[in-house]
């Protein structure tokens, strides 16, 4: 690896991708720690007193859904990003040599998902050369397809939501009847399983369909709807403060009450089965809004927060591939290996979630001080150029 030299940036892109990375830590760490119901159900573990459900309201209005909502508008972006580099170098196959960038990330995010369940590189991988086929289309385009892919969810979930009975099992008649004998495994006779109830092992086939669903329509619409931010001049930050302030204004107002509505349907309801998909459709359509907020005030802060804050947070964006990944290494080794039998309250567990963002926070720029690249990002780019003579970017 070589010694860090001045490149041309965009910092903005870089501050955010900082923020959205150690943000999603936040919802990430339930999953190394509680059981998987968590998650998708707070009711049924690690919120014990008054403090927890504080953390739960802070984080399902704030940051659920809302940092990946971020790293997937940057994901989309970078795709567009690492074309245009290509082709002003003159770069043969500009198009085939990011398929095959993100064929490496597949194969690293099928190794993220041995470890850990969560893993959302494999999704991106998958969703990329979809993002290589759409971006040159007119950015309207992508911002109407964006939009209708992130609402996709909140569609299935009225469709899916009528299969599970008050006690969370499938209810067999009509379709899931013809599906649970078409498929002849056990799974397919499940209802919400493992994703709601703290006390089950296994995962309900057709729920778990539905999550697929719901992580590929949020991904993919993020993804198209950075294509149009970044298309737009928006993601780099070009516009004025006055704009970006609108644009944060206009985000929190309309998301904040949808996310909100839709915590306060979960909590009264006692997180019900019968709920279970549809209380989140509030949450769901707040998301785009939310996200577009958090552009808008991420952005302003780029440019009035002290610049010694704002190099480490760049430098943590610039390692968001490693960021994320030893996020997994590290709680791994410490919930799975070392203290496999500890259960933290959502409280207690916030306290683990600010000592790896210390670590992040002081490493990445440590790191990037004597390297040019963080080491996973290091890897990935020796694997994308190495059937090419010279450095492209």
């Amino acid at each position: 690896m070589e010694k860090n030299n001045n490149i041309n940036r965009i910092t903005n892109l870089d501050f955010i991708r900082g923020v959205a990375v150690l943000g999603i830590l936040i919802m990430n760490a339930i999953t190394f720690v509680l059981p998987k119901s968590a998650y998708y159900n707070p009711s049924s573990a690690g919120t014990d007193n008054i403090l927890d459900w504080i953390f739960v309201t802070l984080s399902q209005i704030f940051i659920a859904e809302k940092m990946m909502g971020l790293f997937s508008l940057l994901f989309g972006a970078s795709i567009v990003l690492f074309i245009e580099s290509l082709k002003r170098r003159n770069s043969s196959h500009p198009h085939l040599l990011s398929i095959w960038r993100n064929l490496i990330l597949l194969i690293i995010g099928s190794i993220h998902a041995s470890i850990w369940f969560g893993d959302v590189l494999i999704l991106y991988a998958i969703c990329a050369p979809i993002i290589i086929l759409l971006y040159r289309m007119n950015r309207y385009f992508n911002l109407i397809l964006g939009v209708f892919f992130i609402n996709l969810p909140v569609i299935f979930a009225i469709i899916f939501q009528p299969i599970f009975d008050t006690q969370g099992n499938l209810i067999m008649t009509g379709w899931v009847k013809d599906f649970v004998l078409s498929s002849q495994s056990e799974a397919s006779k499940i209802g919400l399983g493992e994703f709601w109830f703290a006390d089950k092992t296994t995962t309900g086939e057709l729920f778990d369909i539905y999550i697929l669903i719901d992580a590929f329509g949020r991904a993919l619409g993020m993804m198209l709807i950075g294509v149009f931010l970044y298309r737009s001049n928006i993601l780099q930050g070009s516009y004025s403060n006055s704009f970006y302030t609108k644009m944060a204004i206009a985000g929190f107002t309309i998301g904040i009450p949808l996310a909100t509505y839709s915590l306060i349907w979960g909590i009264t309801k006692d997180y019900s089965p019968s709920i279970a998909l549809i209380h989140s459709n509030p949450h769901r359509i707040a998301n785009l809004p939310l996200v577009l907020g958090y552009v808008g005030l991420l952005t302003i802060l780029n440019t009035k927060l002290p610049v010694q804050f704002l190099t480490r947070m760049r430098s943590v964006g610039k390692m968001a591939l490693t960021n994320y990944l030893t996020q997994t290494l590290i709680s791994t080794v410490i919930f799975t290996i070392i203290f496999s039998n500890l259960i933290l309250s959502r409280s207690e567990l916030i306290l683990y979630v600010i000592v790896i963002w210390a670590l992040q926070i002081y490493w990445s720029k440590y790191w990037l001080d004597h390297f040019q690249y963080g080491p996973f990002e290091w890897a990935w780019r020796k694997l994308t150029y190495i059937n090419t003579k010279g450095k492209n970017t």
